[in-house]
């Protein structure tokens, strides 16, 4: 079965704005700024024919998801295999301290333990198209995995608040249509199974 799978970014949050590493559940909300990204994604995402909503259970992702369900008119459903990396020993700590270089002492999860978690996210979907709300390290280890890099190669992939990355799943193949895009323009539509796009 052919399925639409969009992974989106949650909107900024306080712990962004105040450069804190994060995967506490009801702690930094969105920002002013994260909740327009968040709108203009949720209009973005009229154009495409969706049939559910997943959300991380961290705060910032399910506003985002909230607003996005707004938009849709779709429930949102939470998914604990869409949780932020778990940050361990440097939750609630100042960014910059050298994490995502050394990935490798184990302070924090893997890029390669989140890739796994969200792979059977997907998998166990039986919905025709769905939003996943979650987090940057859902995109990257997806297109890591895509596109040959690692957590170092990488790195320079960064998706921006509230962006998309969007798949393709063909029995247990996934192809990514586009990564970390802000807006769904004639270019990717035109990449994406007609069936899986509202008419206008």
């Amino acid at each position: 079965m052919q399925q639409l799978i969009v992974f989106v970014r949650h909107g900024e949050s306080q712990a962004n704005v105040r450069g804190i590493l994060s995967d506490y559940k009801d702690r930094f909300p969105l920002t002013r700024e994260g909740i327009l990204q968040a709108k203009t994604t949720a209009t973005e995402l009229r154009k495409l024919r969706l049939t559910a909503i997943f959300s991380s259970p961290v705060l910032r992702a399910r506003q985002t998801a909230g607003i996005i369900s707004n938009e849709l008119h779709l429930p949102i459903t939470i998914d604990k295999r869409l949780w932020e990396r778990r940050m361990h020993s440097l939750n609630g700590s100042k960014s910059g301290s050298g994490a995502y270089v050394f990935e490798s002492d184990a302070k924090f999860e893997s890029t390669a333990s989140v890739y796994k978690r969200t792979v059977a996210f997907v998998n166990d979907q039986s919905a025709d198209s769905i939003v996943a709300v979650a987090h940057m390290v859902q995109q990257q280890s997806l297109a890591f995995k895509s596109f040959g890099f690692n957590e170092f190669t990488g790195f320079p992939f960064r998706p921006s608040y509230a962006s998309m990355t969007i798949l393709v799943k063909n029995g247990r193949k996934l192809r990514i249509i586009a990564a970390g895009i802000p807006e769904i323009n004639s270019s990717v539509l035109s990449k994406i199974p007609k069936r899986f796009i509202a008419e206008v």
